[in-house]
């Protein structure tokens, strides 16, 4: 039985030579989260298409945001604004309602 052939090739050797390319990521632009209480910002990112990584504490004692929405957003990483690929990461520091 012989192999078939494409365009004079044989079919292993046509398969060998076909390259893919991997398609480029889609660039988001980054919401803004700031001034926002934790759950509406991480809710906007993941909408944006954005993974949100671990809240930092803005008082440095590195508390763990457990009910989200009695915290807020002081800043975040990147920037409102920003333009990043479709998956990046984003992190937010945050300070509970009732911190100074």
């Amino acid at each position: 039985m012989t192999t078939p052939s494409v365009a004079g090739a044989s079919a292993e050797e046509a398969t060998s030579t076909v390259t893919t390319q991997a398609p480029k990521a889609a660039k988001i632009k980054v919401p803004p989260g700031v001034g926002l209480d934790y759950q509406s910002a991480q809710d906007l990112w993941r909408s944006a298409g954005l993974h949100v990584a671990p809240a930092e504490d803005a008082t440095g004692a590195n508390r763990i945001p457990v009910i989200d929405s009695n915290w807020v957003v002081v800043s975040q990483d990147p920037k409102a604004g920003s333009m990043v690929e479709a998956g990046s990461f984003i992190t937010a520091t945050v300070k509970k309602d009732s911190d100074d």
